[in-house]
């Protein structure tokens, strides 16, 4: 018998259905945890190359930054005319011997603290401030002004250049002392550390660390001192730094994505191209003094072939006398046209020539306008000053009989200085022109102060104008 269905009645799901639910809710939800690590991971990759650059940056400067239409020359090499040691240089200027909290450095290029640096003589402390050089020693050495001039042959010299630490070249809202202050996208890890508690690169895992006598595998904590924060910061090739992420894995060279090291290739982020310089020529345009031209006087010829060698027209109506193209009959007309009445009756003239082949045809040297006498050439030295380890210091080309030399005629030349040995960080430095001396005054203009100039990148040949 047929037996109708009550319409409250639910078909309930099959096993088979339920399963099938759960398995495409596992599925999704797998999906969703991949692309949401997926996403973590991106994030950590784009801040570990945004913190790259902006420490390669703070080194160099913003190479596509101009001011006024020149490429502006900034950073720390700039300021301090060296490579930092360690990255919290960058951030707080803070000295990078292990727990040092000494802000400033020492004047030998050293990561020593205060008390070692000040320990060596002639080291001095140079603390974290920017100044304008209000004088250094021609030896290139740290003494003050009264013990420079101790030494025969030392001049005391203001470059006007500035100089010193100026940061932060790094913002970080994190404490400088900190390991965490600036790490990259994936946080400080475990690191390698040598017998003298510096953090060791070449060591990635516990055990090829821990197998050198003194070395230790240590946490991201703040026991051991790391102001480079987990970077990898090697600065063993002299003038060239290289600094990487070894990535999530923390480990050199990872096989998976984000477990490779950033930046990927060989190259290093600074190399000795790219902040240190070493010109073999100096050109100089520079404008000599000038002498007026001033010819022998035209004088009245006292026979009668001297007179008409000389364009003149003898005559001995009443007084034997010659007459000249130009005459002046009285001591009135020929002071009147600024010449020279002389014992004799006869007017003494100084005729400036006006033209080039007047100019020449009497010895001197026509620019253009005016004629000017040509004196014998000068010897003339440069001084280039330029930072070096926050202090600074000079180079000069000071080596008779070999100093170039200009001819003195008024007219702008462009003279070569040969330098040899010369390496010139990046950033700005200052010149002067002197006349090679034993006490060297500057050439043409003895109070001219020093000339800044860029130093750019790269530059093998420095061009200026004085």
């Amino acid at each position: 018998m047929f037996k109708p269905t009550s319409p409250n009645t639910q078909k309930a799901f099959t096993l088979v259905e339920l399963l099938t639910v759960m398995v495409v809710l596992v599925a999704l939800a797998s999906i969703t945890v991949k692309s949401t690590a997926q996403f973590s991971f991106d994030s950590r990759y784009q801040i570990t190359e945004d913190r790259y650059n902006k420490i390669k940056t703070a080194i160099l400067g913003n190479p596509n930054q101009t001011i006024n239409g020149h490429p502006s020359v900034s950073g720390f090499v700039a300021d301090m005319g060296r490579l930092p040691s360690c990255l919290r240089e960058l951030i707080d200027g803070t000295n990078c011997h292990p727990n040092s909290n000494d802000a400033g450095y020492c004047s030998d290029g050293t990561n020593s603290n205060q008390v070692t640096c000040l320990a060596t003589t002639g080291n001095f402390w140079k603390d974290k401030t920017y100044q304008i050089d209000d004088g250094h020693c021609s030896d290139n050495s740290n003494s003050n002004q009264a013990t420079c001039l101790t030494t025969t042959g030392n001049k005391w010299i203001i470059s006007g250049l500035g100089f010193g630490w100026r940061g932060a070249y790094i913002e970080t809202p994190n404490d400088p002392a900190k390991q965490n202050a600036f790490t990259d996208g994936w946080g400080r890890k475990e690191q390698c550390f040598n017998a003298t508690n510096q953090p060791d690169y070449h060591f990635s895992n516990k055990a090829a660390c821990e197998a050198n006598t003194g070395y230790t595998w240590v946490t991201a904590d703040d026991t051991y001192p790391d102001y480079n924060y987990g970077w990898i910061f090697d600065n063993s090739v002299s003038n060239q730094l290289t600094i990487k992420s070894y990535g999530k894995d923390g480990m050199l060279d990872g096989s998976e994505e984000y477990d490779k090291d950033y930046p990927q290739n060989t190259l290093p982020t600074v190399s000795i191209n790219e902040w240190l310089v070493t010109p073999t020529v100096v050109n100089v345009a520079i404008t000599p003094k000038i002498y007026a031209y001033s010819p022998p006087p035209i004088t009245r010829p006292a026979d009668n072939s001297i007179c008409t060698a000389n364009s003149g027209v003898w005559s001995d109506l009443t007084t034997p006398k010659c007459v000249m193209p130009l005459e002046y009959k009285n001591s009135l007309s020929c002071t009147a046209a600024t010449g020279t009445w002389e014992t004799g009756d006869y007017c003494s003239l100084v005729v400036p020539p006006l033209n080039m082949t007047t100019c020449v045809n009497n010895g001197g040297n026509w620019n253009g306008t005016t004629c000017y006498q040509s004196i014998s050439s000068k010897q003339i030295c440069l001084d280039l000053y330029y930072r070096e380890n926050g202090i600074i210091k000079h180079v000069s080309n000071n080596n008779p009989p070999s100093n170039p030399q200009i001819t003195e005629n008024g007219m702008t030349q462009i003279v070569s200085f040969s330098l040899t040995a010369a390496n010139i960080p990046v950033g700005k430095a200052a010149f002067r022109i002197t006349d090679c001396g034993a006490i060297p005054a500057v050439y043409p203009i003895p109070t001219r102060p020093p000339q800044i100039v860029n130093i750019m990148p790269n530059a093998q040949t420095l061009d200026f104008t004085w």
